[in-house]
């Protein structure tokens, strides 16, 4: 008998999964939309920017949800299938590390269940 391989869940509903875990077990989660939104004058506007010594501000790259834990900071990556970070999504995650924050990269919930069940 063969059995069928699954297709990966899309990024969007690892993210949800990840956020609702976290919720789940008391966490304050923030999402972050990082893409441009057209203004209605027809300039477009980014959602956010992040900046950390040696670098300067950047308008790309910031992770997917920012989870606050029992005192500690998680980044979180979510990807979906073959998809991996950018090298912006890279930058930031070194940044948000050497600040002290605990960085995930999920293709599922399991990679944050993970990461919070090793940091208590």
């Amino acid at each position: 008998m063969t059995r069928r391989r699954l297709p990966a869940l899309p990024e969007s509903a690892v993210m949800r999964q990840c956020a609702d875990y976290a919720l789940m077990r008391g966490a304050l989660v923030i999402r972050v939309n990082a893409g441009a939104m057209p203004t209605p004058d027809g300039r477009w506007f980014r959602a956010s920017r992040w900046r950390a010594p040696g670098h300067l501000w950047h308008e790309t790259g910031v992770s997917d949800l920012i989870v606050i834990w029992q005192g500690q900071v998680f980044v979180v990556e979510t990807k979906a299938g073959n998809n991996t970070i950018s090298q912006a999504q890279d930058a930031f995650l070194e940044a948000a590390e050497l600040a002290g924050a605990v960085v995930v990269v999920a293709y599922s919930v399991d990679d944050l269940r993970n990461a919070m069940e090793e940091s208590r």
